[in-house]
């Protein structure tokens, strides 16, 4: 019986103890990357790529949703993925605008619109 008992114990003790440790930070990890913010809308930021430069983030918003979104308050909510700058870009090819060097990107926004 003592032996059973002892048994069950280190059986216990070391399946409590083989759980990972890092299921906190992998959570903190996934909000560090997401952003929520507010803004006011204006067709006239989004250039040829389908993409806006709100509040330092590229964010991207199609020509038809940008055409429904003018003039409104909105609230953008993603995840972040920081683009690193291509210095070996093809001759010819122009560099967009405000994307010189690294640049924050929002690739599937969550967009809803603020009845304020």
């Amino acid at each position: 019986m003592r032996l059973i008992f002892a048994a069950l114990t280190v059986f216990l003790t070391i399946n409590c103890f083989a759980q990972e440790n890092d299921t906190l930070n992998r959570r903190h990890n996934d909000t560090a990357n997401s952003v929520s913010f507010i803004v006011r809308f204006h067709i006239n930021e989004l250039d040829k790529d389908d993409a806006a430069y709100l509040k330092g983030y590229v964010v991207n918003i199609g020509y038809e949703q940008a055409k429904k979104l003018n003039g409104k308050k909105i609230r953008i909510t993603g995840r972040v993925t920081i683009i690193k700058a291509s210095k070996n870009l093809p001759l010819g090819k122009p560099i967009p605008q405000e994307r010189q060097g690294d640049y924050k990107y929002i690739e599937s926004p969550k967009i809803e619109i603020i009845n304020k």
